[in-house]
């Protein structure tokens, strides 16, 4: 019996141990490449979870399937392989190499995806890829608002980049705190005076919100206005359970995202606060209004109908 179970276990022990190691060894060959980088491309969370897990055996071996994914007409394709590239190669010197012969690269695609992962990893280059990027800005959807953002981290060596980052900004007003940070930081007088009008209404929004946004910023003030709200839902339970009838439970809804800013004051995170700050200062109002009304009302409808108490003779 005892035999039997060392068999046993030394033959799982063994297939475990072989099994690794093949997959060690197989890599990933040509022939499949182009289907993991279909995979990676796929919004199929499913499928690209098993490609990105498959990408992770990419050897160097592998570089040649990569290189010649680049001719692929798909863009998203193209940038995949070039990140599996970047991922595949160690060595930074050696990554660096690969990427600069991709900026020769006749295709667009190619050419602007090298130059985005060029600047991540040799961040003195941006000077040098600064007409790619402005490329990437004018013509490539896919790389435009990364690439503004580059841009931007040029400071005023970029002016001129500034009309293709003010055409891009138009097209993409949902970004738009993106392209006011890199004209801000590029900071020419034709970039400050595209970005004016739009500091003009920060200027009038943050007036208009300032009295919430510096209770939401100070984390004493925020923890004052969640406490006074606390108090009252617990004062309002009371009298509720001794037969008044005060409405408290929305009393909870500001005790809770009050409570948020005075554990978490997001109001000082600079990026936060161009991004959400105004809407969030807004939202704090209607909470705050939307407890406060129907407490206030019923809070009037109880003294109304409280019959005032007969004094005896």
């Amino acid at each position: 019996m005892r035999n039997r179970k060392t068999i046993f276990f030394a033959f799982w022990g063994l297939l475990l141990v072989t099994t690794s190691c093949c997959h060690a060894l197989k890599g990933v060959t040509y022939d499949n490449v182009p289907e993991l980088l279909k995979g990676m491309a796929s919004k199929n969370p499913n499928v690209y979870r098993k490609a990105y897990k498959d990408a992770q055996m990419l050897e160097k071996s592998d570089i040649p399937a990569l290189f010649k994914e680049l001719e692929n007409e798909n863009p998203t394709i193209c940038a995949i392989a070039i990140n599996m590239l970047v991922g595949t190669i160690n060595d930074k010197e050696e990554t660096t190499t690969a990427l600069k012969n991709l900026l020769k690269s006749e295709r667009k695609v190619v050419r602007q995806s090298a130059a985005l992962r060029l600047t991540t990893i040799e961040p003195s280059l941006r000077k040098e890829l600064m007409p790619i990027l402005v490329e990437a800005v004018k013509e490539t959807p896919e790389y435009e608002i990364i690439a503004a953002s580059l841009l931007g981290d040029i400071g005023p060596e970029a002016k001129d980049a500034v009309p293709a980052i003010i055409e891009s900004m138009k097209r993409h007003p949902e970004t738009l705190y993106t392209y006011l940070a890199a004209l801000r930081f590029i900071g020419t007088p034709e970039a400050l005076e595209a970005i004016k009008p739009y500091e003009q209404e920060k200027a009038r929004r943050k007036k208009l919100i300032r009295p919430v946004s510096m209770l939401a910023d100070n984390r004493i003030g925020s923890f004052l206005i969640t406490t006074a709200f606390l108090g009252l839902f617990l004062w309002s339970r009371a009298r509720r359970k001794k037969g008044d009838r005060l409405i408290c439970w929305p009393l909870l809804f500001p005790v809770f995202f009050w409570g948020i800013f005075a554990l978490f004051p997001l109001m000082r995170d600079p990026f936060f606060y161009g991004l959400y700050g105004f809407g969030t200062c807004i939202g704090l109002v209607i909470i705050t209004l939307t407890a406060l009304i129907p407490w206030l009302a019923s809070l009037l409808w109880r003294k109304k109908h409280t019959a005032p108490s007969t004094p005896t003779s």
